[in-house]
């Protein structure tokens, strides 16, 4: 069988992260390892998808400022930008341990292997899904599969590349409106991406009478994020579903950072401290049939087999620099967190 699992996943991220690739939009192979009962499919899925879900979680979590200053009201900022995720080399891969799966097993029979998650690798193992008939005993085994690659091959540097495009306005006591939206996205019917994120970033220098008049920019920074994907499955042949049937990714994120900035001539250089607390979640929902191994010609149903979440919280340190140059601005900045994140964007910035 080939390996639609990971491509089909991937062709939902490169979607997300506006990568153009040749990864085929087709219903994924899963259907090997659902046949091995959901709670199986639900472990492996936990392990197999979450170093994705935390970085590109912490991704959308940057990018919210290039100053601690505040517009002016009706000033405003359209900034772009792309956050690239460091991937730790301890995400692309995970142990997978025999005694954590009840019917899901390697071809070699060995208990335990180091396998790609979905940023990993290639692997040359195989699965076979089992159950054993109730009423005599017999163990029966299906044809082996593959283990599912990572698309680490395609992934330069180890890194996740994450974009947002934000508008930014000033309006009352050196406060700032900051607005994260992208319309709808269908793809061919069966993937729909929805997007929005609002903040607010306060001068609050103005209210602390001792340091009103040193020549920095001090701010406070509060935003959230929700990022929601759904593909939507079809029959293949192999595996049944129900209509309605898709695969959800979603993201909120909230971030809370105390900004500082100074400017010196067409140069800013700006940071920021902070907190992320990233709750991200992948759900399969529907029916999913696919051949009873014991009773061939039969189809088992398994409603509802992945719902799976994967928090991430903790500190973030931001430290970098803007050029502008008249109405137009260029940025690059470096955060130090669970996830290290590298920023860069270009935009334009009206006082």
């Amino acid at each position: 069988m080939k390996k639609h699992f990971t491509k089909t996943i991937s062709a939902a991220i490169l979607s997300i992260t506006m990568i153009t690739g040749s990864f085929a939009q087709t219903l994924p192979g899963f259907d090997e390892i659902i046949q091995a009962g959901g709670e199986d499919m639900s472990t492996y899925m936990n392990h197999y998808i979450r170093p994705f879900m935390n970085s590109f979680g912490t991704g959308v979590a940057n990018g919210w400022y290039n100053t601690a200053a505040t517009h002016e009201p009706l000033g405003f900022d359209l900034t772009f930008y792309v956050s690239s995720v460091s991937v730790p080399d301890e995400d692309l891969t995970f142990n997978f341990l025999q005694s954590e799966y009840s019917n899901l097993q390697l071809a070699t029979g060995g208990p335990d292997a180091v396998l790609p998650t979905l940023l990993g690798g290639i692997s040359d193992l195989q699965f076979v899904s089992s159950v054993t008939d109730p009423n005599t005993g017999t163990v029966v085994t299906s044809p082996p599969f593959d283990v599912p690659d990572g698309v680490g091959d395609d992934i330069p540097s180890k890194n996740i590349p994450v974009p947002m495009l934000q508008l930014a306005v000033g309006v009352v006591k050196n406060t700032e409106l900051i607005v994260r939206y992208a319309p709808k996205v269908t793809i061919n019917d069966d993937f729909e991406l929805k997007f929005f994120g609002i903040g607010v970033k306060h001068d609050f220098k103005q209210w602390i009478p001792g340091i009103k008049t040193v020549p920095i920019d001090l701010s406070i920074l509060i935003g959230y994020t929700n990022l929601n994907t759904d593909y939507f499955f079809s029959n293949t042949g192999v595996i049944q579903v129900s209509p309605g049937s898709k695969a959800s990714f979603d993201a909120g994120v909230w971030t809370v950072q105390v900004l500082v900035s100074k400017k010196i001539s067409v140069l800013t250089v700006y940071g920021g401290i902070g907190y992320n607390s990233v709750n991200s979640k992948y759900d399969m929902t529907g029916e999913y049939g696919f051949q009873d191994l014991l009773n061939p010609g039969n189809i088992v149903f398994v409603k509802d087999p992945v719902n799976l979440d994967f928090p991430l919280n903790g500190f973030r340190a931001t430290a970098g620099v803007r050029l502008k140059l008249a109405i137009f601005t260029l940025h690059a900045d470096y955060t130090l967190q669970k996830y290290s994140t590298l920023t860069v964007g270009f935009g334009f910035s009206v006082r």
